[in-house]
């Protein structure tokens, strides 16, 4: 006999090394201790995970890594470049000082694509709206717990003996 229990909600989600995505879940009538990782397959419903999608961020404005292709304006070489993204597409340092923000949440960190050795931070302010690139330098600098939490966030490993994926946070309790 299969026992069921409530779900109170979906804390966080991640992508599996297939590909698939795992749901945290946070169940009905038990403390966060018991919250546990599940695939899609374990819910009765696709309704609470497309609830839960739909409650998200929406995606940033500017998306470095879904590049779109353009053709090159030179007639010469009538080659396509791709899209990336450029030093003024970044929040100015003195901006940030002069405006006193503060970093909320560490959103994404990826090279911008015309350097491969400069790395950019997503970052969501508390005191302004929307999402805003930044120098990765700056985050490290400015809000060095912030960047922690985030790459903390996506750590994960297989257990040696089971060979299932262990989440980083869920080991820690």
């Amino acid at each position: 006999m299969d026992v069921f229990y409530d779900i109170e909600k979906i804390v966080r989600h991640r992508r599996r090394p297939d590909g698939s995505y795992e749901y945290f879940v946070k169940w009905k009538g038990y403390d966060s201790s018991a919250n546990t990782w599940e695939p899609k397959e374990n819910f009765e419903s696709e309704q609470m995970i497309d609830n839960y999608h739909d409650s998200l961020e929406p995606d940033p404005p500017i998306d470095p890594i879904k590049m779109k292709k353009e053709i090159d304006d030179d007639e010469t070489t009538n080659k396509k470049s791709r899209s990336y993204l450029k030093p003024t597409d970044l929040l100015p340092e003195k901006k940030i000082t002069e405006r006193n923000l503060v970093a909320e949440k560490v959103i994404n960190i990826h090279h911008m694509l015309q350097n491969e050795k400069d790395l950019v931070a997503l970052i969501q302010f508390k005191n302004k709206k929307g999402l805003h690139y930044v120098k990765a330098s700056w985050a490290n600098k400015h809000c060095p717990k912030l960047v922690i939490k985030f790459y903390e966030s996506r750590i994960c490993w297989r257990d040696k003996r089971s060979g299932e994926i262990v989440d980083f946070h869920a080991s820690k309790a």
